[in-house]
C-alpha cells in the first residue's frame, strides 16, 4: 500500500478512502469541467428555487444566480487542493480539522442534504421513467421505476470519480442542446423574448435580500463545496509542484464554466416557465407544451430529466455520502455497500413529501456547510500551510487525536457559528455562520493550541513523491 496506509496500526483506512497515487489518477480539468455542468443541470433546482419568483424578478434571479453561483465556485476551491495534493476524500481529510470522531460528526451532518436531494432527484427521474413507459408500453407504477433509477444510479456511482466522468461527458451533448430547445419552447408558446421576461416576477408581493438569494444558490451544492476533493482527489496534477496556482489554475477555470453559466441557464429557464405558466411544475409544463409538438421529442424531454438527475445526484449526493459512510466503518463497509445502503436510506426518507420548503432547506445546508468550509479552511490553509501528516489521518491514535478524538475549538466553534446564523440570521445564516466561523476558529484555536498545539502546527518533513520509499507523509 502506498506510503505504509493499510497497515494493522491504521484503524481508520479503508481502501475507499486511501490516498490516490499520481500515477493512478485519470480525470482532466476538462473531465472536472464535464462534471460540474453534469452537475450544474440540477433538476432539482427547478424546485428548489420555484419559490424565488415570489420574491425577485427574472432580472433580479439572473444576477442573483450569477453572483451566487461564483460564490459556489469561489468556495469549491478550499478544498479541491487537497485533493489535488494528496489525494484523499473529504471523509479522510475531515479528521485534520475535527478530530477523527468529530470529523465524523461533520461528515454525517453534511450528508443529510445528500441524502434528500439524491432521492428527490431519483424520484423526479423515476417520475420520467414511468412517462416513458407510458407513452411506449402503457405501463404505469412509479415505484417500480423509482427502484429501475436507484439500480442504475449506484451501478454508475460504484465506478467512482472516472465512471461519472465518463458517464457525464457522453450526455453532456444531449443535456445542452435540450436545455436550449426547452428554453425556445417555453418563449416561443407565450410568444416572447428572454428580455421580454427580465421585469416579471415578485408574483407573491414580497421580496427579500440578494443575500438570501446568494446563500439558496451555494445551499444548492454546498456540501459539495465543503468535500470538493472527493472528485479532485481523482484529477491528473504535474508532478510533485508546491504552487497552489500551478495545480489548482486549470481546475479553477474548469470549475467556473461548469457551474456559473449552466446553472444560470437552467434556474433560470425553471423560473420562466413558472412566471409565464402561473404553475410551479416546470418540468410538467415544458413536457406538455413539447409532448403537442411530437410525440418522439416527449420522449427525448423524459430521457433528458432522467440523464440530468443521474449525472448531478452521482457525483454531488451518492458518492461523496458513500465515502462518509465508509469512514463510519472502515473495516466493515466497502464502497459497493456503501453505495447501496446510502441509497436505500436517501429514499426511505421520502423528501419528494415536502418540496414546496426546499428554499428554506438549503438556506439551512448552507448555515451548517459554511461554519465548516471556513474551519477547513483555516486549518489546512493558515494553520498547516498546505501540509498534512497522510499517516496519521488513518490512526485513531496519531497526532489528530486531540481530545479523545474530538478537536474542542473546531467543534464548539461550529456548533456555535451555525446556532447563532439559525436562530438569529436564518435568512443570512451561510454569510454570517461563515464569517463567525473564521473568526471565532482562528481565536478558539490559538487559545486550545497551548494544550494541543498540534491544532495549530504541522511539523513535517516533506518528500517528493517516492513509492518506493515506506512511510512518507506528505506528498
Amino acid at each position: 500500500m502506498t506510503n505504509n496506509i493499510g497497515s494493522s496500526e491504521h484503524d481508520l483506512y479503508s481502501p475507499a478512502l486511501a490516498p490516490v497515487d499520481l500515477k493512478d489518477r485519470s480525470v482532466t480539468a476538462r473531465g472536472l469541467g464535464v462534471i460540474w455542468f453534469g452537475m450544474a443541470v440540477q433538476i432539482t433546482g427547478f424546485a428548489a428555487f420555484s419559490q424565488m419568483t415570489n420574491y425577485f424578478t427574472i432580472g433580479e434571479l439572473l444576477w442573483i444566480y450569477t453572483i451566487g453561483s461564483t460564490i459556489l465556485a469561489l468556495c469549491c476551491f478550499v478544498a479541491q487542493d487537497i485533493g489535488l495534493k494528496y489525494g484523499i476524500s473529504f471523509a479522510a481529510s475531515i479528521v485534520a480539522p475535527f478530530g477523527y470522531k468529530g470529523g465524523k460528526i461533520v461528515g454525517v451532518i453534511r450528508t443529510l442534504p445528500s441524502l434528500i436531494f439524491f432521492a428527490l432527484n431519483a424520484y423526479i427521474g423515476a417520475i420520467a421513467i414511468n412517462e416513458i413507459f407510458k407513452i411506449i408500453i402503457e405501463f404505469d407504477n412509479i415505484f417500480v421505476c423509482l427502484a429501475i433509477n436507484v439500480i442504475a444510479l449506484v451501478a454508475v456511482t460504484i465506478k467512482g470519480v472516472k465512471g461519472i466522468e465518463r458517464f457525464s461527458t457522453i450526455i453532456a451533448p444531449l443535456l445542452a442542446v435540450v436545455g436550449v430547445y426547452m428554453m425556445y419552447v417555453i418563449l416561443s408558446a407565450y410568444n416572447l423574448s428572454l428580455t421580454d421576461t427580465l421585469s416579471m416576477g415578485r408574483t407573491g408581493g414580497t421580496s427579500k435580500s440578494w443575500i438570501f438569494g446568494f446563500a439558496v444558490v451555494v445551499g444548492l451544492f454546498s456540501s459539495v463545496a465543503m468535500g470538493m476533493n472527493d472528485i479532485t482527489k481523482d484529477c491528473k496534477v504535474g508532478g510533485t509542484s508546491k504552487s497552489w496556482v500551478k495545480n489548482n489554475k486549470l481546475y479553477s477555470i474548469a470549475s467556473f464554466i461548469g457551474i456559473v453559466p449552466f446553472l444560470v441557464f437552467f434556474t433560470i429557464l425553471g423560473n420562466i416557465t413558472i412566471v409565464l405558466s402561473g404553475r410551479m411544475d416546470p418540468l410538467v409544463v415544458i413536457s406538455e407544451l413539447i409532448q403537442e409538438r411530437s410525440i418522439i421529442l416527449a420522449i427525448v424531454i423524459q430521457l433528458f430529466i432522467v440523464v440530468a438527475q443521474a449525472s448531478t445526484n452521482t457525483a454531488a449526493n451518492l458518492l461523496p455520502s458513500a465515502y462518509v459512510a465508509c469512514s463510519l466503518m472502515p473495516k466493515k463497509l466497502s464502497f459497493k455497500v456503501a453505495t447501496v445502503c446510502v441509497a436505500i436510506i436517501a429514499c426511505i426518507i421520502q423528501p419528494w413529501n415536502y418540496m414546496d420548503k426546499l428554499d428554506l432547506i438549503l438556506s439551512l445546508f448552507s448555515t451548517t456547510a459554511g461554519p465548516a468550509l471556513a474551519i477547513i479552511g483555516i486549518d489546512y490553509y493558515l494553520f498547516r500551510k498546505r501540509q498534512l501528516s497522510l499517516d496519521d489521518l488513518f490512526k485513531s491514535n496519531g497526532k489528530y487525536k486531540y481530545f479523545k478524538g474530538y478537536n474542542p475549538a473546531a467543534l464548539i466553534v461550529y456548533v456555535v457559528a451555525t446556532a447563532i446564523g439559525f436562530f438569529f440570521f436564518l435568512e443570512y445564516s451561510f454569510f454570517v455562520s461563515t464569517a463567525l466561523a473564521f473568526v471565532f476558529y482562528y481565536i478558539a484555536a490559538k487559545a486550545f493550541a497551548k494544550k494541543y498545539p498540534v491544532i495549530i502546527e504541522e511539523e513535517l518533513i516533506v518528500h517528493p513523491i517516492d513509492n518506493s520509499k515506506p512511510n512518507i507523509q506528505v506528498y
